[in-house]
């Protein structure tokens, strides 16, 4: 399945697109999200994978959302989204501290895996590290807290987080 959305946003808040658009497909169908854009049931078992490409054209500003699974209900829960986000943005007149500051604590609520054991693992699947999933911060990168203290901060690109258990 395939959409284009025109969010009148700031070009720099399209790096979090794909948060947001994972968000809407799993409220839409009461799931959940699974780091960092998965759309998971409550055990993390996968619903729908969501992939959100942005850029700039003639018509302006674009986000094109693609995915495996996506059913109707969570292409219209991404758009209520996105338009929620729009809105929030809108109002602070584009002055966020990063494009997931408006929904922040919405998309925690939904994380699974969140404050438990999870394994840092390297895209060749080598583990990084292990530890506990403690925080994301404005632009989606993951931190996760090592038995000896030190904190891991992670981007989308780098790693993926693995549960524990």
């Amino acid at each position: 399945m395939e959409t284009t959305l025109r969010p009148q946003i700031p070009m720099y808040c399209l790096q979090g697109a794909a948060y947001v658009c994972a968000l809407g497909a799993a409220a839409a169908v009461d799931g959940c999200v699974g780091w960092p854009f998965a759309v998971v049931d409550k055990t993390g078992a996968p619903l729908a994978t969501v992939e959100a490409h942005g850029g700039y054209d003639d018509e302006g500003l674009f986000i094109r959302v693609t995915g495996e699974g996506l059913t109707d209900e969570m292409v219209a829960g991404i758009r209520d989204r996105i338009s929620a986000w729009q809105d929030e943005i809108s109002r602070r007149q584009g002055a966020v501290a990063g494009p997931l500051a408006p929904l922040l604590e919405d998309y925690v609520d939904r994380l699974v895996g969140f404050g438990r054991e999870v394994e840092v693992v390297f895209p060749n699947g080598n583990i990084a590290a292990r530890g506990t999933f403690c925080g994301v911060d404005v632009w989606g990168r993951a931190t996760v807290r090592t038995a000896s203290g030190r904190e891991l901060e992670v981007a989308p690109e780098q790693a993926s987080l693995h549960l524990v258990g």
